[in-house]
């Protein structure tokens, strides 16, 4: 999409390089404020009001409202643009220039912040850690601490990661003295990890990263596996022992390779072979040897090092390797408070012990006194002089124990009580350091910054070794330089080194223009916001945004999104440029079309470039799409192999950086492999097994394979030989199978319950816990950890290969074996499921016999304590699926509905569709899993509105039966509060409907289907046509269409013709892309022709034109002597096009032959008709249809719907299918087969036999279709108003989907809760002819109508108290009598005096004992005494205005009547008139929509329409809002506005026409009112201040109803346009949503009972009245209510008795009679409800 698609977005600037004339720049941007020199304010978040709900689907269809409410935004719209984007982005150029200037002068003076730095892309400063990890490195002495370090791995640790769970933060532990294997200390690395582990701990730690137990044990003195020549040679020379010097000189071997020389220590193997044996006996030989040399070379080394070197650097031969870690990780580090704990150990006898071997495990007893002496001073100094003084108290956690003949031992009692103590101590006080450092670091958060620092530290990782590419690097230069204003696009195939010219390209765009330039780097796929497009437009806008200071905020939808992103761009100017890189375009997923790249510029603006790489790989879209996109094919720069001079440069400089060499010889074994395979990725990996290498490597170990592939696995051979086979396999081959990658954490879980690596791992030894050693995983992570990226998913950093050539040879390596693939996912499915979490032992079996132990691996909750548990509601599914474990899969997963509900919540309907899609494709068929799945599709936009709703959609729909019943017994045991209906008014699964799309943001203008019927097409309101998967209910494709009218299947189904605003767009089936255009004139008439619809005809005016769908090309222009003019029907086949025409109406059609480019003939299709007045009444053609054997054209009109067929070729009718007068005939199709016509009436579609001329059956709809398509009537595909896109397979058997039930009556009148909840009073009309008529009372306990009379008339009936009401009902004259009735009889008591001018506007108070209307002129008020009958008062105002509505509070006496411009304030119980309100004072007018009068009668609510007060800006909108009036005081109190908003959508680009006008206003009670405005956001008041309480976001529609009394502790919305057709029941108290109800069909006269207990309404739809009781609501149970009305026979009501009697003798009425033309009962029933309620 170009940026200049928008109306609103900027226009075009002249195109100019970065370095372009600053004359010609469109320097622009935008800003409100800075806070500060260097840090632009940031870019405003979204409101964190409440929302009802996030994962909605907003819907509009084309229904008079729904177009009443566009039109309504369009205008607002246009009032509030009244400054344009340029003029506004002009007006901020000073603001940016002093930014400018500000920024510059910091630059010289070097004090720029390093976010500063990083926001601008420089890439040479050190980043904090973004991870969300607390990770502590346990520093022991091994031996003496066994037991505290059991004791926490098994109690403390799975606390603490329980507690990071909760805080969304990984806690991981690294104890590097657990669980040492040989393998592990063979090769002399064991402190070098330690120390790097350690250094990684306080690198990425949030909070706590150091725990030491030092006690009375200083611990084992390794000596150094390497040593700088000199210093080894000097040491030899001076080594008096010569048993040692000759040890030395065995162990250690002179490497030349290393920069400087040093010698390195051999692995311990390499002598002592049997070091690694299996017979234990050679393994302890070998062992016993190899201390007894070491501990020799390490005394000679000491000795000799304290002889001849200075303290600093004889200490590393003397300082263990615990106190080395405590100097790094305590004793050197700042902020101990912060980071370390010492839990200190005294074992207060210890001293008094005699030396023995147990004592020595403890403490140094054994061997020489003076060795012993030195050591036990050096651990007294490390303690009392360093850790003891730097370490805060509350830091030192101490204890004192005794000593006992067995030692340290949980078997006694004060041990065992000490260990408790230290577990709980550690903690609380971890929990208490944790807590704080998280609460520090989300203060300070910035999750872009987050964002900006990731791929700052991935690009220094590639660029930290780069060499070479010169020509690449000098194509992106001279780019940066140039005039361009198309993007660069780099490519090459996997592992050819693109990244690394990114990241190079990154570096030398921000060092090229020396700071100048915003250089925005992404390397996509590495992080969470990388992986989407939308989330990479939103961070890449926020970034470029905060820039350039400015503050409009990134829109959430995402059409919006890429248009906000263009926008943006043009933000760059001469001073400050914008370059952005965009790495790996294939690592994007497929959501959103993000490969199809319509979000990415096809014309940059000034100062703006953008450099992208991709694979070349059709199947990853990228290349193909923008070779198709930018025809300048000098901007593609494909990655040249490698040059012989740049790859010994490569060689050269990856050799200074890791401090090494090699020989010539060796060398040129490298450059030898590289011409076999001239790939930067196998460069790398030869590179990496050459720094294996030693300069005394023998000849025939200088091996480097032929291929990347070879590499890898020879990479992988090596670890397996290192690591174990075993582990390594399991290791891998989770870390590959895993859904989009794993955690350290999770895969450290994994292996801990793989039984067969643990019984590897614990060959030779039983562990105290049975877990995997988590020194093997940090050493497998670092041997391949250049081969790994941390990246996102889930929420979480999980570890995953980077090269795809990895995932390659892992999958065929460790996971090609189906029953081994089948054992990994099944047992990553039990780690997600939590099956060995939360104490569950896990049996297992070793060469001791069987066993169980806790494995104390990570709780599995679906949702911590803040948020959903996203790895376990993604994982889980998938892995039990690919493990093939059907009955786990339904019980864990998608037979349970926890799980359902929770993934709903938390990732939206179509992931859970996706589960069910790949459970379907890869399990055999289950029913359960069928028809769980049918019903959710058919539930999909109820789900979208509210996933809350699956309990109640689900035992709504589904039918209880053997496989379901389980599934509805979870449902109905939901924890949550959710409404069920008293009938079963949803249609259930098991038909010919098969799913239920929700498909567009507002109105869906058409869908189409291919010839197979397997692919539709939609085109919406929102500008986006979308692809349909038919067979599997699935979305295919979205892309954005500007101006979208129409979207049809052309070229044999493999291209898409698309409306848009004045051009044809013809766009590839497969990617959305535009192959052709054809501009024509709008809205003109135009339908597909020629073979395999490769045609396109267009009607305008009196010319006609033929184009070719393929080149896009004219074909022929032809001229008419008819006029065509939209509206106007079309219709096209292979050879023939027809379109009605005619001068006004379009009467007649056209038929043109395509193929000879001439016109047979016009028809005129109706004959004349004549109205009552003798008038032509012309009748236009609205349906018409060419068969597909070009035989027949059929068509039709609305008057009468006959559908004529008419043979073509003789022009002659054969035949006419006679129609009815109240059908609405539209969208005439036939079937390809030619022996079906089907077409749509309202909600059914029919379908007619064209050999029979019969209709032979229809299909009905839950509310209107709008159009309708089908190949074969097997699967038909149909949209409607509710913008739904409906798929049916009519090969299935239809059943009783529905519940069927005699309708109670055609239309109802009135409709009122009674005060015995449990009955509802009602008038109606029995049939459609309106002459029968009757009054009701239901009982919704029995859910039968238990009073019932028939009446002459319609009646509209007013409540008077239990047992009586007042009925209206018109007559002749046009006024209305009114009858007061006896309910239990249902017999007239008396008749009121006089006549009624409006029914609705009477009204009952003073406790149901008087009633007030209106008098016959409209001009005063009249009272009656109900008892009597009678008039008892007139009370009259004077003024002149008639009185055109009454409004009061039934249990008040201050009455409001609205006139034209007054509103009359009168007081009923002193029968005075109190005064007037002049609303023209108050606003430009009156809109008389709301008046609300509060209960205790001191406040009215009515609304004004003008500019309110604080508006922005002169020219402000007018707007609808509430003002309250205090009544007493005759004054207003408040205006009842958002205020905030209402200037937002003034001073913003308001795309969407939102205003803060309101809709519908209620009263909640004395003191606050809840008020729908037309920004689809309902609000919460104070009345008497104005202060707005809450806003609650989500709504639909403005439509929305609302039902609230103050009496009542609940109250209702219902969103009743077709586009929502949702009701929500609300808590008053909390005011919060307790639950919510999407309906199929609408429904009226929606209320709450008295008690506020149920929700009652009346369905239309063959329901009858509907009652909705909420359960899990804090009033369970059927209450007792008394049963007041029997049933009784229905009975005649008889009002003649009364009419017969002078009631109107004495009539103090006098007002001069006005009737009311527009006064009907019907009409004012709705309004009347409203009054009761």
């Amino acid at each position: 999409m170009g940026s200049g698609s928008s109306k609103k977005s900027v226009a075009q600037a002249p195109t100019s390089s970065i370095k372009g004339n600053e004359k010609k720049s469109s320097d622009v941007g935008q800003s409100k404020t800075v806070s500060g020199p260097v840090s632009p304010q940031p870019a405003l978040h979204h409101s964190t009001t409440p929302v009802l709900q996030t994962r909605t689907v907003e819907l509009q269809t084309p229904v008079t409202r729904g177009m009443l409410q566009r039109q309504k935004s369009k205008e607002m719209l246009l009032r509030s643009s009244t400054m344009s984007v340029e003029e506004r982005l002009n007006e901020i150029k000073a603001k940016l220039k002093k930014i400018d200037d500000i920024n510059a002068k910091l630059m010289q003076n070097q004090t720029v912040s390093a976010p500063y730095l990083a926001l601008h892309g420089n890439v040479n400063i050190e980043c904090p850690s973004s991870a969300k990890i607390v990770r502590i490195f346990t520093s022991s002495t091994f031996t003496d601490t066994t037991n505290e370090r059991n004791y926490l791995m098994e109690h403390a640790y799975p606390q603490l990661k329980s507690f990071c769970q909760q805080l969304g933060y990984e806690f991981q532990v690294v104890d590097m003295r657990w669980g040492i294997r040989d393998e592990a200390t063979d090769d002399q690395m064991g402190m070098e990890l330690c120390l790097k582990e350690l250094r990684l701990c306080q690198k990425l730690s949030t909070g706590p990263n150091f725990v030491t137990l030092l006690s009375h044990k200083y611990g084992y003195t390794a000596f150094p596996r390497t040593i700088e020549a000199e210093e080894f040679e000097k040491l030899a020379s001076n080594m008096e022992s010569q048993e040692a010097l000759i040890l030395c000189k065995k162990w250690y071997h002179r490497d030349d390779n290393a920069v400087p020389p040093v010698y390195i220590l051999d692995a311990i193997s390499i002598h002592l072979p049997d070091f690694l044996s299996k017979d234990e006996e050679r393994r302890k030989v070998a062992k016993n040897t190899w201390w007894k040399e070491s501990e020799l070379m390490q005394r000679a080394l000491e000795e000799t090092s304290m002889k001849i070197f200075e303290d600093a650097t004889a200490r590393k031969y003397v300082m263990s390797i615990t106190e080395a870690e405590i100097t790094m990780g305590l004793l050197s580090t700042e902020n101990k408070d912060k980071h370390c704990i010492w839990l200190k150990r005294t074992i207060t006898d210890i001293e008094k012990e005699p030396s023995s071997v147990l004592l020595s495990r403890y403490t140094e007893c054994m061997g020489q006194e003076e060795k012993l002496k030195k050591v036990k001073n050096l651990l007294q100094t490390l303690k009392e002089e360093k850790m003891e003084k730097s370490l805060p108290s509350d830091r030192i956690l101490s204890y004192k124990i005794h000593w006992t003949k067995n030692g340290i031992t949980i078997e006694e009692k004060e041990h065992r009580e000490y260990l408790q103590k230290m577990n709980n101590d550690f903690v609380s006080k971890m929990t208490a350091m944790i807590k704080t450092a998280v609460e520090e670091r989300s203060q300070k958060e910035d999750p872009l910054m987050d964002e900006v620092y990731r791929h700052i530290r991935f690009c220094q990782t590639k660029i930290y070794s780069f060499y070479g590419q010169e020509e690449s690097i000098k194509i992106i230069e001279q780019y940066i330089d140039s005039t361009a204003t198309l993007p660069l696009v780099i490519y090459g195939q996997s592992g050819c080194g693109k990244t690394s010219i990114m990241a190079m390209g990154a570096k030398v765009a921000y060092d090229h223009l020396k700071g100048k330039a915003l250089v925005v780097l992404r390397f996509l796929g590495t992080t969470p916001e990388t992986t989407s497009v939308k989330a990479l437009l939103k961070s890449v806008t926020m970034q470029i945004k905060k820039i350039y200071a400015v503050t409009i905020p990134v829109p959430e939808v995402f059409s919006e999104l890429v248009e906000d992103f263009h926008t943006t761009l043009r933000y760059a100017r001469a001073s400050k440029p914008l370059i952005l890189f965009f790495d790996s375009l294939d690592q994007l997923d497929t959501g959103n079309n993000a490969r199809q790249l319509a979000w990415l510029p096809k014309k940059l603006p000034n100062y703006v470039k953008i450099i992208i790489s991709t694979l070349p790989d059709e199947n990853y879209e990228c290349l193909p799409v923008l070779r198709n996109r930018i025809s300048d094919t000098t901007k593609f720069h494909e990655v040249p192999t490698l040059p012989d001079k740049d790859v010994s440069g490569i060689i050269d400089k990856l050799l200074s950086v890791n401090k090494r060499t090699l020989t010539k010889e060796q060398k040129g074994v490298i450059q030898k492999a590289f011409l076999k395979c001239p790939l930067a990725l196998f460069l790398k990996l030869s590179f990496d097994e050459a720094l294996r290498w030693k300069s005394f490597t023998k000849k025939e170990e200088l091996v480097l394979q032929s291929s990347v592939r070879e590499s890898i696995n020879a990479l992988f051979q090596r670890l397996e030989v290192l690591h174990g086979k075993l582990f390594v396999s399991r290791s891998l081959g989770y870390l590959t199978i895993a859904r989009m990658g794993i955690t350290e954490s999770e895969l450290e879980d994994v292996l801990s319950c793989d039984d067969e690596v643990l019984n590897d791992v614990y060959m030779y030894w039983t562990p105290p816990v049975r877990r995997l050693p988590p020194l093997l995983l940090v050493r497998l992570k670092t041997d391949l950890e250049q081969y790994l990226v941390d990246r996102g998913a889930d929420g979480a950093r999980v570890l995953f290969w980077y090269h795809r050539q990895f995932i390659e040879a892992a999958q065929e390596r460790y996971a090609s074996d189906q029953n081994i693939n089948s054992e990994l996912h099944a047992a990553l499915a039990d780690f997600f499921a939590g099956s060995w979490a939360n104490g569950r032992k896990k049996p297992f079996k070793d060469k001791n016999g069987e066993k169980s132990e806790d494995r104390h691996v990570s709780q599995q909750p679906l949702k911590f304590e803040n948020f959903f548990n996203l790895r376990k509601l993604n994982n889980l599914p998938y892995h039990r699926i690919k493990a093939g474990h059907s009955d786990l899969l339904k019980k864990e997963c998608l037979a349970n509905f926890d799980f359902l509900v929770s993934k709903l919540q938390a990732t939206g309907f179509w992931n859970v569709n996706d589960d069910f899609l790949l459970a379907k494709k890869l399990l055999p068929k289950d029913e359960t899993i069928e028809i769980i799945h049918e019903t959710l599709q058919i539930s999909q936009k109820a789900l979208y509105y509210d996933p809350c709703q699956l309990p109640s959609q689900m035992l709504c729909r589904m039918e209880t039966n053997p496989k379901s019943e389980e599934f509805l017994r979870q449902c109905k045991a939901c924890p949550f509060p959710y409404l069920i209906p008293d009938k079963n008014i949803l249609l259930r699964p098991g038909g010919q409907l098969m799913y239920s799309l929700a498909v567009h943001k507002g109105e869906v203008h058409t869908v189409d289907v291919t010839v197979d019927g397997q692919i539709a097409v939609t085109a919406g309101e929102d500008e986006n046509v979308c692809l349909w998967d038919t067979a599997h209910g699935k979305y295919i494709l979205k892309f954005e269409c500007k101006g979208v009218a129409s979207a049809r299947f052309c070229c044999g189904d493999k291209y898409l013709v698309c409306e848009e605003k004045k051009f044809f767009t013809i766009r590839e089936v497969q990617t959305g892309l535009t192959k052709t255009s054809i501009r024509f004139q709008e809205l003109s008439p135009w339908t597909l022709v020629g073979t395999q619809k490769g045609q396109l005809v267009s009607f305008a005016g009196n010319s006609v034109s033929i184009y070719d769908l393929i080149d896009g090309s004219t074909i022929s222009t032809l001229k008419s002597q008819e006029k065509f003019e939209n509206p106007s029907q079309v219709t096209g086949s292979v050879n023939y096009a027809a379109c009605s025409c005619g001068d006004s109406y379009s009467h007649s059609f056209a038929l043109l032959d395509v193929k000879n480019k001439t016109f047979l003939y016009t028809h005129r299709a109706f004959p004349v008709r004549y109205d009552d007045d003798g008038d032509e009444d012309y009748i236009d053609i609205d349906c018409i249809v060419i068969t597909p054997n070009e035989k027949y054209l059929i068509f039709s009109n609305l008057f009468d719907n006959d559908i004529h067929i008419m043979d073509i070729k003789l022009r002659k009718e054969i035949k006419v299918i006679e129609g009815n007068k109240e059908n609405f005939l539209q969208d005439f199709k036939v079937t390809l087969d030619g022996k079906f016509l089907f077409c749509f009436d309202s909600s059914v579609l029919k379908i007619f036999d064209l050999e029979t001329y019969k209709q032979t059956e229809c299909l009905e709809h839950p509310v209107n279709i709008t159009a309708v398509c089908s190949p074969d009537l097997k699967t038909v595909v149909t949209i409607a108003e509710d913008g739904n896109l409906r798929v049916w397979n009519r090969n299935r058997v239809e059943h009783e989907t529905q519940a069927k039930t005699k309708a109670l009556a055609d239309k109802l009148t009135s409709f009122l809760p009674m005060p015995n909840p449990r009955y509802i009073l009602g008038s109606a009309t029995r049939d459609k002819e309106n002459t029968k008529f009757f009054i009701f009372i239901y009982d919704i306990i029995k859910k039968e109508i238990v009073r019932e009379a028939n009446t002459e008339m319609n009646a509209l009936l007013t409540l008077l108290g239990g047992n009586h009401a007042i009925m209206t009902v018109r007559d002749q004259d046009g006024f209305s009598n009114a009858y007061v009735i006896k309910l239990e009889s249902m017999t007239p008591v008396t008749k009121l005096q006089g006549k009624i001018v409006r029914a609705s506007d009477l009204l009952v108070f003073n406790n149901d004992k008087e009633a007030i209307t209106v008098t016959k002129g409209r001009k005063h008020l009249k009272i009656f005494d109900i008892q009597s009958g009678k008039v008892s008062t007139i009370i009259k105002a004077g003024q002149t205005e008639r009185i055109d509505k009454l409004e009061m509070n039934a249990q008040g006496f201050i009455l409001v009547a609205r006139c034209e411009t007054l509103m009359l304030v009168f007081n009923l119980k002193k029968r005075q008139f109190l005064y007037k309100i002049d609303v023209k004072k108050l606003g430009s007018g009156y809109t008389g929509i709301t008046s609300l009068i509060t209960p205790d009668d001191k406040c009215i609510l009515f609304d004004i329409n003008k500019v309110p007060e604080g508006a922005p800006k002169k020219k402000s909108t007018e707007v609808s809002y509430i003002v309250s009036w205090d009544v007493e005081k005759n004054e207003k109190l408040a205006d009842l506005l958002d205020i905030e908003y209402y200037r937002k959508y003034e001073t913003t680009d308001n795309v969407q026409g939102l205003a803060t006008s309101m809709d519908t206003a209620r009263l909640l009670d004395n003191d606050t009112a809840i008020i729908s405005d037309d920004d689809f956001i309902m609000r919460h008041y104070d009345i008497k201040t104005g202060k707005l309480l809450k806003r609650f976001e989500g709504m639909h529609t403005t439509g929305l109803e609302m039902h609230a009394t103050p009496q009542i502790k609940r109250f209702v919305t219902y969103g009743c346009w077709s586009e929502e057709d949702a009701f929500r029941l609300w808590d008053k108290s909390l005011m919060s949503c307790l639950a919510s109800f999407k309906l199929d069909q609408s429904v009226t006269k929606l209320q709450l009972t008295k008690d506020g207990r149920y929700i009652v309404a009346y369905s239309k739809h063959a329901f009858g009245i509907v009652t909705w009781h909420l359960i899990n609501g804090d009033d369970q149970g059927m209450p007792n209510y008394p049963e007041e009305f029997p049933n009784k026979n229905p009975v005649d009501l008889d009002l003649s008795v009364l009419d017969a009697v002078e009631y109107d003798t004495n009539d103090p009425d006098t007002d001069p009679e006005e009737e009311d033309e527009d006064d009907e009962i019907e009409d004012d029933a709705d309004s009347k409800d409203e009054k009761i309620i």
